[in-house]
């Protein structure tokens, strides 16, 4: 059996469909530290009792617990106030 004819019309202009990516970096290295903080409010652990690894915007690394949180700032067991948006990432110290 043979096949019916397709008419296509032939492509005059030039096809340009290929799309630019850029990646920014520094936002996809950052971790969206409110929402990890704010989880873990809401998980019902109790994040005094956790240990945490801090990474700051300046590289600076902190292991501390997290005594308190307001809006923009937590609050360290050992009594440092932290800006949460001077915060790269967070992440808990596993116990082996």
């Amino acid at each position: 059996m043979e096949l019916p004819r397709v008419f296509a019309k032939p492509i005059e202009k030039k096809i340009n469909n290929v799309q630019e990516v850029y990646k920014e970096s520094e936002r996809d290295e950052r971790m969206d530290v409110k929402g990890f903080i704010k989880d873990l409010y809401h998980s019902g652990r109790i994040p005094y009792m956790i240990d945490f690894r801090l990474v700051l915007n300046n590289n600076e690394v902190l292991e501390d617990r997290i005594a308190t949180r307001t809006d923009n700032y937590i609050i360290t067991k050992s009594n440092k106030k932290i800006y949460i948006n001077d915060i790269k990432m967070i992440e808990e110290i596993k116990k082996a």
